[in-house]
């Protein structure tokens, strides 16, 4: 017999995992501050020492994370959210626990916060990705492991398919009701009630006026029954709306993402400080691989080419060669499909190419501030397409890898490719970085798209 994992369940096991996270991190902080940090004079309270000191931090912090929401389950099932709400929270506690501290004049908890952050941050965010992906991946084995949310949707009776399609198998945690052509609010919670649903969804092609969905809002609330609305317009995104309250209605002020000056350094900091991590471990592998290439069709080994960056500059993107000398002069019409069989790659090549390893010394750009770990695709001049969706991703720096790698690769048309670098360039977050990142690495061992 199956175990439903209801809601509430749910919850606990994310408040364990947060729990179980925190203590490590602060154990770990004062461990290294008991043995290694600041002499504090004994008496009073603070005779417990550091241990005290992180009991305290760690009472704070979880405080901050359930006054958060940050373990609502609807955060969870969406995915950016979950994470940004538990680091702020992570950010505030800490950042209490420092001007507490300071005020106490408690120099042995400075390298106790300095540590403890950093590390309870990740540890954070590896706990609940854990927890996200084992829910997701048993729900996709088996849906009737969760407690749906069961959606009835309302069209307009056009024959217009809704946007918004919960039986394209998308949307796990949701079972598909059909649709019902809307005529009036209490019809709506009739038909509602009758086939069980827990949630309605008011799509674009439904003509119910504003004050007909206020007033099913409150009729389905009545009998505890959600209520979603699917915006009109298909182009806005999470993050570029604001609500303007006006005298007679509510309307969305549309703003086109931009990275603040904010956003760019954390980017850029997070690009060096990985690039810099990452290099040592994938050095000996690039001058291995450099060594295969040269062994089987001489030297070069390095291959450079000119490609389009950020703001439409041209630059030199740096790979190991994975063709044959001069190869390059066949080349296929623009925005031509990847041929899977390329007669003119190697066959270190070959290998090079299914295991990312060629992409390595584009590490040496992400450097010189070319391109970034995660960013739109690096795209030739030929290759560029004349439209605004070409100019809105030209914004951000080219990336090594993003949302293009990891959905498809190589697999994917010029068109889909293009689109999903615009999603990352409107919906751009550095927890979204890295959930690519993470991504990327299973990407690239299973070796999906990669030829």
């Amino acid at each position: 017999m199956n175990v439903v994992v209801g809601r509430r369940r749910l919850r606990y096991a994310v408040a364990l995992g947060d729990v179980a996270c925190a203590s490590l991190a602060l154990l770990c902080s004062t461990v290294v501050e008991s043995r290694w940090g600041v002499d504090q004079p004994r008496g009073g309270w603070m005779d417990g020492g550091p241990f005290v000191v992180g009991g305290g931090i760690l009472v704070v912090w979880l405080a901050s994370l359930a006054l958060a929401d940050s373990r609502d389950v609807n955060l969870l099932l969406a995915g950016a959210d979950y994470y940004t709400r538990a680091i702020r929270a992570t950010f505030g506690a800490f950042g209490v626990a420092a001007v507490g501290a300071l005020a106490a004049g408690m120099d042995s908890a400075r390298l106790m916060i300095s540590l403890g952050f950093p590390l309870g941050v990740v540890l954070l965010v590896a706990g609940r990705w854990t927890v996200r992906n084992t829910l997701l991946r048993r729900i996709r084995k088996d849906p009737e492991s969760w407690i749906r949310q069961r959606v009835l949707t309302l069209t307009s009776g056009t024959g217009t398919a809704p946007a918004v399609r919960f039986s394209s198998g998308q949307f796990p945690v949701f079972a598909d009701l059909g649709s019902l052509v809307a005529t009036d609010p209490e019809q709506v919670l009739s038909e509602a009630s009758a086939v069980g649903a827990t949630l309605v969804l008011v799509s674009r092609e439904c003509t119910f006026t504003p004050r007909q969905v206020q007033l099913l809002g409150w009729r389905l609330d009545s009998v505890g029954i959600g209520l979603c609305v699917e915006p009109s317009s298909s182009f806005i995104r999470p993050g570029q709306t604001l609500l303007l309250p006006h005298p007679s209605a509510t309307v969305l002020l549309v703003r086109t993402v931009h990275l603040s000056t904010k956003d760019r350094f954390l980017k850029r900091t997070a690009d060096l400080v990985l690039a810099t991590l990452l290099l040592p471990l994938l050095m000996p592998v690039a001058l291995l691989a450099a060594a295969a290439v040269v062994l089987e069709d001489g030297f070069p080994a390095r291959f450079a080419q000119r490609r389009v960056g950020r703001n439409g500059r041209s630059f030199t993107i740096h790979k190991l060669r994975t063709m044959y000398r001069d190869s390059d002069r066949d080349q296929p019409a623009p925005r031509s499909p990847k041929r899977q069989a390329d007669p003119r790659c190697t066959r270190v090549g070959l290998v090079l190419r299914r295991w990312s390893i060629d992409e390595i010394p584009q590490l040496w750009c992400v450097f010189t501030g070319s391109m970034s770990l995660v960013g739109p695709r690096p795209r030739l001049e030929a290759e560029l397409a004349d439209s605004p969706e070409e100019y809105r991703r030209l914004e951000a720096r080219p990336g090594i890898s993003g949302l293009w790698q990891t959905s498809g690769r190589a697999d994917l048309t010029f068109e889909d490719a293009d689109l999903l670098d615009v999603e990352y360039v409107d919906n751009w977050s550095l927890i979204g970085d890295l959930v690519i990142l993470a991504r990327t690495v299973r990407t690239v061992l299973g070796r999906r798209g990669a030829y």
